[in-house]
């Protein structure tokens, strides 16, 4: 048995998320990821079993880097609007942080189908303290939106389109710029607003 090299692993996820924000999961092959890294198609293989496998094992990676710390950053806010705009801050200083990272969980948003489903429990897991927050606030009648997903695009929709924006433009941001958006993106699902 072969034995796991950390390094090449990680240049092989590093092809990942190039060949991701590229040609998207479709086109990702291991044929394609061994020529990037200069490795046999076998030594994808040693690391993991199949696509579904890398893609899922990624994924769960890079969602608990996303989601680290995310309990502590929705409780630096007192009030459901401060709680709502650190958790929205909290992904947004990640994405920044992680771009290509960031750009591999929004295409496996749009295409759930290449993820296990051991993956899809995992994430939800990591990603439980904004669903904590979501649910206590749906049960106050605080938000205008009534499920999960309406929460997310009323708070997330925003400020992904205008990083979509920056990046064809190429203009560099930080999440800092983002506070005004997000402040506008909470006070626009909350009902006193």
């Amino acid at each position: 048995m072969r034995t796991i090299d950390e390094e090449k692993r990680n240049k092989i996820v590093q092809a990942v998320f190039d060949i991701v924000t590229e040609e998207g999961l479709a086109g990702l092959a291991f044929s394609k990821i061994a020529k990037r890294v200069k490795v046999s198609t076998a030594t994808a293989y040693v690391y993991f079993e199949n696509k579904e496998d890398m893609i899922s094992k990624i994924y769960i990676d890079v969602k608990q880097l996303f989601d680290e710390g995310l309990k502590e950053s929705i409780e630096q806010g007192t009030t459901m609007r401060e709680r709502l705009f650190h958790c929205v801050f909290h992904f947004v200083r990640r994405f920044c942080e992680h771009p290509r990272e960031a750009n591999f969980v929004l295409a496996l948003q749009d295409n759930p189908e290449y993820l296990s489903e051991e993956a899809t429990k995992v994430a939800e897991y990591y990603t439980k303290p904004m669903l904590v927050l979501y649910e206590e606030a749906l049960s106050q009648r605080l938000l205008k939106a009534q499920n999960v997903s309406e929460i997310n695009a009323f708070l997330f929709a925003p400020i992904l389109w205008l990083m979509k924006e920056y990046d064809l433009q190429k203009k560099p941001y930080s999440a800092d710029d983002f506070k005004p958006l997000i402040w506008v993106s909470v006070d626009s699902i909350l009902n006193n607003r």
